[in-house]
C-alpha cells in the first residue's frame, strides 16, 4: 500500500475567516500564487455586494487581512476574495 500524491495546485485559496460567526471585525487568511490585484468583498445572500476593498498589488504567498464588520447587521454573507481572473468565497455569519 503506497501513498499516491495529488496535485491540488490552486491559485487562490481561502484558508479560513476568523471568527466566525463574527461579530466587528474578522481576519480572512488566503493565499494567492502569483502577485496580483486583490478585491475583497462582502456580498450578501441575496448577491447585492455590501462592502468592496482593493487590496491592490499583492505579492505571492500566504497573506491575513483584517475586514471591518461592525457596521453591517447581522445575517449570512459571502466573503468574495478575487483577482483578476480568479474569485474564491466563503460563508460568513455576522452577528450583532
Amino acid at each position: 500500500v503506497g501513498i499516491k500524491e495529488v496535485n491540488l495546485k490552486k491559485e487562490l485559496v481561502i484558508f479560513g475567516v476568523y471568527p466566525n460567526p463574527v461579530s466587528e471585525y474578522a481576519i480572512v487568511q488566503f493565499y494567492n500564487e502569483q502577485n496580483s490585484t486583490v478585491t475583497v468583498k462582502v456580498v450578501d445572500i441575496a448577491g447585492k455586494i455590501i462592502n468592496t476593498e482593493t487590496l491592490g498589488n499583492v505579492s505571492a504567498g500566504l497573506h491575513l487581512h483584517g475586514i471591518d464588520l461592525k457596521n453591517i447587521v447581522a445575517g449570512v454573507y459571502f466573503l468574495v476574495i478575487e483577482t483578476g481572473k480568479i474569485s474564491v468565497s466563503q460563508k460568513l455569519v455576522k452577528e450583532n
